[in-house]
């Protein structure tokens, strides 16, 4: 908001005189009216003063920004709200959860009691239609609008709380305003919900001028946030987001979803859905016929919205009135203009700016499954309709599905292990004229034999033409299905399908049938479980729920964060959804052996095949919003990986180095990058891991709190860091895999982040799991192959259909993995084999003497480009005595090995010396492997007396000999004692991955 700067303003110079007000309004304000037309088409805003209007204005983008989100989030988590009045609230709590929006939880808190009351008013059953269940919500919340007036609501109001105690000031103030304001609403809606096809409603909510200011501010507000939600709703062009975002994050045709019409001058679409005018929504803005073509199912999506609204505006409205006015009014008279309570109401940060934007609102917006029904789909014009074909009629009806299934159950150290189900409806029989977009469908289910008490199973999508099912309980159940039509003279159709449950997920099931979707994977649908106590917090109990559907999920419970401590409570939801999203694609990367390399221009390609492969909905729709960031990703990896100050570094560092020169590009506080900062630059490959904890808790034991985004990423980082830790045992962390990279893709995701909204980002960005690609194998390792090769990206909004006919084409790589499969664990076939070994000619040289050695390359891969570099070091200083780094060769033996002798002919010095050498891959700017050691073949010594000069061979066993005869040393070497030893050691280590800095 606009206004949530203006935390210093002193409300107790609010007055009736609005001047004060506006003055400030008009100097830290910047619009005109222009900019207020595009959200809110065919809209005329009431107030007298541009700025309230302004006001409004925002309201209105906020509302869609906070729809949209909850909307995303249902579709990535698989949340079907619209069940029963009980179970919908406990959704609520787990969506709102999962956006991992601290602002949210934390409003969401203060005011939870206001939706349960709404969900307890609407009262209605699992059988009713979602559209019955809508219908319900608006209805009921009118009927019983007075009732809100009986709810406390604290902390939303800075200057006190509403108490809700009847006969008080503020009390009366609000049930006088549900008498005002009822009468225009009841109104609005039997025109919306007219057999004939009435306007929106949305012109009958224009206050008048007898109404009382906080009545003629709520009804306005009302108007203006139906105006913008019907924008979302209907695919305006002008608001953005809007509905068909989503349609197109879930992989459907955004057209099969958004509404054409055709316009009074026959621009828009035409009968076949085609384009004919530049603008697709010019027919609906600013033109009343389309809004009349509206069915009232079209058009419950935005009064939903309203109706929430209302259920919280009366409520605030009243209190700031009672409260506000009294200290603004003189002789305790509860007055406010209208100009200082709509600049209140902009004030509330965690009141009217950020409500939830009304929950109710995303009653089926699960689009995945949405355009299946025939709701959404085109009406008639409302221009000369000559009605329904007669004589319809639905037909034969019966459901396709299995009739032996495995039921879902919870085990211990493997959180729930889901087995969903799918049935359709089948029509046979159906007249020819059937209006097949007015069909409705109603899915239930039934237990037949007697069971423990508790959840027994649970339907989804109970109202499109297919549905998922799972079954919580041995037993015996029937599936039911109600099938209706408006017009067809054989409605309504109910039938019945037999389950029979009888054995637990995971288990061979006799009788299996072809419908049988189940399998072991525990990456599961969240499941509603029962509180461990009574009185137990609701989000305690959805943090709970929520992490049982991990594979590992007994860190939820050991990530203890203080009570209401909601920057901790969001930092532990992105840990969860990031475990279930990686999980999940690392499952399938494993499955399609591919590997994925940064450098290959078949990268993206890649990443698309194996997210595809999940075969998950929820997993396919985070992708669409992860793929810019990983684009963004491998292009700047790509950069540093030629940059020659990183040759030698791991990927693990490029990964990390990538995501915080991203983050510092894009804004991000210092202090919120300061942890992996302090890692990067003293990189420790040993001790990184811990190194992040460490830096991590340190910075949010110093933080002051003030930086709200500040204290978001530092949590967000922390709970990634603790969930990513939990995975370090499943298969596809194998070669080197570090998961501070996961932790960097945090503050890299800032790249997704719209319109400078950081927490929004950081959410997507957080389930992307950047350790994916931070494994020091090439990116392909032991049976593994390259995968897609060219460079051939699927358009976003096509990726499904696309990758899957890709796949196809190439055979979903069977050769290819059978030949990983095979090459894995052989001599010149598996990189991860190639090794390179030392071998010093002999232990003790005199001075001046030749120094030779022979390094010998072993497994290497066949066309393959290496170099090596051997460094002689003084091992009483750690010094580089002697260093040669040899040209590039390619591998062409074919028995896999390479043999390269080295001399020092001068020799060197008197002292004690190793050799430590290291070989490199030209496409790999990861060291291949090192050389080093503290025994015979690595180590020897110079004694400035002896000049003796017999061969290698000779040497060696004199050395041996000489061992056995008296103690030399901690090695048996001349002239090595243990503390020498012990020095050759510490500088072996220091100089393994020295850079390959130029003679």
């Amino acid at each position: 908001m606009i206004l949530s700067t203006m935390s210093g303003f002193v409300y107790d110079d609010i007055t009736n005189d609005d001047g004060f007000v506006l003055d400030y309004l008009a100097h830290a304000t910047n619009s005109d009216r222009e900019e207020l037309s595009q959200l809110f088409s065919d809209f005329d805003c009431q107030f007298e003063d541009i700025e309230s209007c302004e006001i409004l204005h925002e309201y209105g983008e906020a509302h869609n920004d906070g729809l949209y989100l909850f909307g995303r989030t249902s579709e990535a988590v698989g949340l079907d709200i619209g069940t029963t009045p009980s179970k919908d609230l406990l959704l609520y709590d787990r969506l709102v959860l999962s956006t991992a929006n601290p602002g949210y939880m934390e409003t969401y808190d203060k005011t939870r009691q206001n939706f349960a009351h709404s969900l307890e008013l609407a009262d209605y059953t699992e059988n009713d239609t979602i559209y019955e269940k809508k219908a319900n919500i608006i209805n009921n919340t009118v009927a019983g609008l007075a009732s809100y007036c009986n709810i406390p609501m604290n902390g939303i109001i800075s200057e006190g709380d509403y108490s809700g105690e009847q006969e008080s000031q503020e009390w009366q103030i609000c049930t006088d305003m549900v008498d005002e304001v009822k009468p225009f609403i009841e109104v609005a809606l039997a025109d919306v919900f007219s057999e004939e096809r009435g306007s929106t409603g949305l012109d009958l909510l224009t206050p008048t001028q007898d109404l009382s200011n906080q009545s003629f501010v709520l009804l306005h507000m009302l108007q203006g946030i139906g105006h913008a939600s019907s924008a979302f709703w209907l695919c305006s062009d002008h608001a953005e987001p809007n509905v068909g975002d989503l349609v197109e994050l879930g992989g459907k045709d955004r057209l099969s979803r958004c509404l054409q019409s055709t316009d009074s001058n026959g621009e828009g679409t035409d009968s076949e859905g085609e384009d004919n005018g530049e603008d697709s929504t010019a027919g609906r803005d600013g033109h009343e016929g389309f809004y009349q073509s509206l069915t009232w199912q079209q058009k419950v999506d935005f009064w939903l919205d309203i109706a929430g609204s209302l259920a919280f505006l009366v409520v605030c409205i009243a209190a700031i009135v009672a409260i506000v006015g009294l200290i603004a009014g003189s002789g305790g008279s509860a007055a406010i203009g209208i100009g200082a309570l709509v600049y209140k109401l902009g004030h509330l940060a965690h009141g009217v700016a950020e409500i939830i934007h009304f929950l109710h609102s995303v009653f089926g917006i699960h689009v995945v499954h949405d355009d299946d029904h025939g709701g959404s789909g085109s009406g008639s014009s409302g221009l000369g309709d000559p009605g329904p074909p007669a004589n319809q009629s639905i037909g034969d009806v019966s459901i396709n599905g299995a009739n032996f299934v495995s039921y879902s159950h919870s085990q211990t150290g493997s959180g729930f292990i889901d087995c969903p189900y799918n049935y359709e409806a089948q029509l046979t029989g159906s007249s020819s004229n059937l209006q097949q977009n007015l069909l409705s469908y109603s899915w239930n289910y039934a237990t037949i034999s007697a069971m423990q008490p508790g959840m027994t199973g649970w339907v989804h999508q109970q109202d499109s033409v297919d549905t998922t099912a799972r079954f919580f309980q041995q037993g015996d159940y029937i599936m039911i299905l109600t099938v209706s039509h408006p017009h067809a003279t054989d409605s309504p159709q109910t039938v019945t399908h037999a389950v029979n449950a009888n054995h637990r997920c995971g288990d061979e099931v006799p009788l299996d049938t072809d419908f049988d979707v189940h399998d072991d994977n525990t990456w599961s649908q969240m499941v509603l479980g029962t509180p461990a106590v009574a009185d137990e917090k609701w989000y305690d109990h959805g943090i709970r729920d929520l992490g049982l559907t991990m594979k590992h999920n007994e860190w939820v419970s050991t990530h203890t964060c203080t009570d209401k401590d909601w920057n901790c409570y969001a930092g532990t939801i992105l840990g969860i959804r990031h475990n279930n999203w990686l999980g999940s694609v690392s499952e399938s990367k494993d499955q399609l052996a591919i590997g994925l390399d940064v450098r290959s221009n078949g990268f993206m390609d890649n990443m698309d095949a194996i997210v595809v492969s999940t075969d998950s909905s929820t997993t396919l729709f985070s992708y669409r919003e992860d793929r810019p960031y990983f684009e963004k990703l491998q292009e700047k990896m790509t950069h540093e990986l030629q940059d020659k100050e990183n040759f030698d570094k791991s990927m693990s560092y490029i990964v990390v180095k990538s995501n915080l020169e991203m983050a510092t590009t894009n804004g991000i506080p210092e202090r919120a990058l300061s942890p992996l900062k302090v890692v990067l630059d003293n990189w420790d490959e040993e001790t990184v891991e811990e190194d992040i904890f460490s830096e991590l808790k340190k910075a949010i034991e110093e933080d002051d709190l003030e930086d709200e985004t500040v204290t978001y990423l530092l949590h967000a980082q922390m709970g990634i860091a603790i969930s990513s830790d939990s995975m370090g045992n499943d298969t596809f962390t194998r070669l080197n895999w570090k998961k501070i990279g996961d932790v960097a893709g945090v503050v890299g995701g800032v790249v997704l982040a719209a319109s400078g909204n950081v927490v929004a980002g950081v959410g997507v960005a957080g389930m992307a799991g950047s350790s994916l690609i931070s494994r020091d194998d090439h990116g392909v390792g032991p049976g593994e192959h390259g995968g897609f090769t060219g460079e051939n990206i699927c358009a976003i909004s096509q990726l499904e259909s696309c990758m899957d006919g890709r796949l196809a084409e190439a055979g979903y790589f069977t050769e290819e993995r059978a030949a990983a499969a095979n090459n894995a664990n052989q001599c010149g076939q598996d990189p991860s084999l190639t090794s390179i070994d030392s071998d010093v000619q002999r232990a003790s040289y005199g001075a001046g003497e030749p120094v030779e050695w022979t390094l010998t390359v072993s497994c290497a891969i066949l066309n393959s480009e290496y170099q090596i570099k051997t460094e002689v070091i003084r091992t009483s200083t750690s010094e580089v005595e002697y260093a040669e780094k040899t040209d590039w060769w390619v591998q062409v033996n074919t028995d896999y090995t390479h043999t390269i002798k080295f001399q020092i002919d001068d020799g060197v010095d008197a002292g004690e010396y190793c050799v430590t050498s290291m070989l490199v891959e030209s496409f790999n700017p990861v060291v291949v492997d090192t050389s080093s050691g503290t025994g015979l073949g690595y180590c020897f010594d110079v004694d400035p007396a002896k000049s003796d000069s017999g061969d290698a061979d000779d040497d060696k066993d004199d050395s041996e000999e000489d061992s056995e005869e008296e103690d030399d040393g901690f090695l048996g070497l001349p002239g090595f004692s243990g503390f020498s030893a012990l020095l050759a050691m510490l500088g072996a280590a220091i100089i393994a991955f020295r850079r390959l800095d130029d003679q």
